[in-house]
């Protein structure tokens, strides 16, 4: 085992640990259907991130453009008050950088928060994840910049997954 692998094995771990894994269902994909408009709210958090082009600078309009041209409309915050359920898209770029620092734990998280409300009270509503996917892995320094292809496929399966829940039977 190198060096670089030995440091980003606990972190790769860790990350797995911190999040479980859910796969784009068929459950998950019947919580979309009907979705017009969402709000987008980024977190991005770890080492070296503007560097590698995974700033909001770089991903906000990427993301955007990608959810406008499959048909949704995006609303601010406030704006999101006003659609049914209160959608929220959270993409979440993590990095985490080898203590040798020539190479990266990330990890890539997608989840769409709906509010839900209780069937025996309808009046406990809470917002909830509906949609998740996520990656993680480890990367060497020269191929951070492939995580951009990463957050760009982990939109697209969102996407998809929307359009086949929109798409008439």
């Amino acid at each position: 085992m190198t060096s670089v692998s030995r440091h980003l094995l606990p972190c790769a771990l860790l990350l797995l640990l911190a999040a479980p894994l859910r796969a784009d269902t068929d459950g998950q994909r019947h919580t979309v259907a009907g979705l017009k408009s969402l709000h987008l709210e980024l977190t991005l958090r770890g080492d070296d991130l503007q560097s590698f082009g995974l700033d909001e600078v770089a991903l906000r309009p990427e993301t955007e453009a990608k959810l406008a041209a499959a048909g949704f409309v995006l609303v601010d915050a406030e704006g999101s008050r006003h659609v049914p359920g209160v959608p929220w898209l959270f993409l979440e770029v993590s990095t985490l950088k080898a203590d040798d620092s020539k190479g990266y734990a990330w990890l890539l998280r997608l989840k769409l928060l709906q509010r839900a409300c209780l069937e025996r009270d309808p009046q406990v509503c809470e917002s909830v994840a509906t949609w998740e996917s996520q990656r993680f892995g480890s990367v060497g320094r020269r191929r951070v910049k492939t995580l951009r292809d990463d957050v760009a496929d982990i939109v697209n399966q969102f996407v998809t997954a929307w359009q086949t829940a929109n798409t008439p039977r």
